[in-house]
């Protein structure tokens, strides 16, 4: 079956060039996730064994199940699937596995490659939105088909129904998509203090759970990047949770007067406002977690519990007690500098290792081809600069609510010694450190579903 291309919905993959597109737009998955899915894909026709998966990678039986599930789950949530839904990859028994969607297939070199765009297949890269734009893939009124705007009766600010990975369902007997759970979310907006305009969401269903923003996130894309799908996936499991792009990136407004902290902290304060919440849990990651506990010291009345994630009260330049540490802070930021100002792969890779440390080169791109996707360069610049000089060691003896902080051991982003201080300074806080090197847990990192175990026991204990 190999060499042609299939048609899924409106997902099209390219066995030959090794590449998968959604509408047109290239969607970046890692090597191994991609190689699996193209077995899958090739041999729909039959149950697909973890052996064969494992001698597709090139791993030769040699990979844990572990990693295997990782890059089972990356395809998944590639394609729009999830774990819970199992409705184009499908697992029918212990360590087997088969495609189980509709399938066109298209010969090789048959018209232009079935029609995917070549930007697209080739990896030119996928498009990057200009400042203050709102990028096609977010549903807002672009022409027929393309979404719906509507007037957000409480706020009077635009809302757009965004189309969600799993609009790939396989059809039902009559046409029309298999109803699934959380198939589509509503994009709403809402304004900051200074009148910046912050796109929010709130998606699935039980109690509430806040996630502050960080760096660099698009709700539009999330869902299908396996960078963030598994995040999605894991933290909606019996919660409504509510997310939202940083002003400057993403859907929010990119011309901003600030990126100041308090900036940061007044966001956060409008989406919960717009949402309707009275008091919620809060979790944030890497400088999200810095929003987190400076909102928690100031909201106490808002806030019920407390999660640290990858966190850090004092950026890099402030937590610098030496010359060579000052030295350090210095040329990371000229690293950053260069590659967003030339998007030079050496140094966006180097950037970019240092969020997931355990990826591969390719992962890497695929990272820094998303980040792309969020943000301008100008803005991207200006994210680091502020984040620096974060400082919310003082105020985080202020918080009062029960706090987990959980951290790798070997964060190669944020010293684990940044977690250290954080259960220092909160009085009402746990430490729990995990194996690993990733700033970002990842779907394939062991640490993940233990991160998840932890995250969801501390929530039931409120309860």
């Amino acid at each position: 079956m190999g060499g042609a291309v299939y048609r899924f919905g409106r997902y099209v993959l390219d066995v030959d060039r090794r590449a998968l597109s959604h509408d047109g737009q290239a969607v970046d998955v890692g090597p191994r996730a991609l190689e699996i899915l193209c077995h899958l894909v090739e041999h729909r026709d039959r149950v697909v064994t973890a052996d064969e998966l494992r001698e597709r990678v090139g791993d030769l039986g040699t990979a844990g199940e572990a990693a295997l599930s990782g890059w089972l789950r990356t395809a998944r949530f590639a394609v729009g699937d999830t774990e819970a839904r199992q409705q184009l990859i499908r697992t029918v028994g212990p360590h087997r596995h088969r495609f189980v969607a509709p399938v066109t297939a298209v010969p090789a070199g048959g018209a232009d490659r079935a029609g995917v765009r070549r930007d697209a297949a080739e990896g030119s890269g996928p498009v990057t939105a200009g400042p203050d734009a709102v990028p096609r893939t977010a549903a807002v009124a672009d022409g027929a088909g393309a979404g719906h705007e509507v007037a957000d009766s409480a706020s009077g600010e635009a809302s757009a129904v965004a189309p969600a990975a799993a609009s790939t369902v396989p059809p039902t007997s009559s046409g029309s998509p298999a109803p699934a759970a959380a198939d589509h979310e509503v994009i709403r907006f809402c304004r900051s203090a200074d009148g910046t305009r912050v796109a929010y969401t709130a998606t699935g269903q039980g109690p509430p759970l806040v996630k502050t923003a960080n760096w660099l996130t698009r709700l539009d894309l999330d869902r299908t990047t396996p960078m963030w799908a598994h995040w999605f996936e894991g933290l909606t499991r019996g919660r409504r949770l509510i997310r939202y792009d940083e002003r400057g990136c993403g859907l929010s407004e990119w011309t901003v007067p600030g990126f100041a902290l308090d900036d940061l902290v007044a966001d956060l304060d409008a989406v919960v406002d717009a949402v309707g919440l009275d008091r919620f849990p809060l979790l944030g990651v890497s400088q999200g977690g810095a929003v987190a506990v400076a909102y928690a010291a100031r909201r106490p009345e808002r806030v019920s519990r407390l999660i640290l994630t990858s966190a850090y009260a004092r950026g890099q330049r402030v937590r610098a007690g030496s010359a060579a540490e000052r030295d350090a802070a210095e040329v990371d930021l000229d690293i950053a500098r260069a590659g967003w100002r030339t998007q030079e792969s050496s140094f966006l890779r180097y950037y970019a290792s240092q969020f997931i440390g355990d990826a591969t080169p390719a992962e890497w791109d695929a990272f820094a081809a998303y980040q792309r996707q969020t943000t301008s360069p100008a803005n991207a610049l200006r994210f680091l600069e502020e984040f620096t000089r974060i400082d919310v060691a003082s105020v985080a003896r202020e918080v009062r609510c029960p706090t987990l902080i959980v951290h790798a051991r070997d964060d190669p982003r944020v010293p684990v010694a940044q977690a250290l201080e954080l259960a220092t300074l909160i009085p009402d806080s746990r430490l729990i450190l995990l194996d690993g090197r990733n700033h970002l847990f990842t779907a394939a990192d062991p640490a993940w579903p233990t991160y998840l175990a932890h995250l969801h026991a501390f929530l039931a204990e409120e309860e």
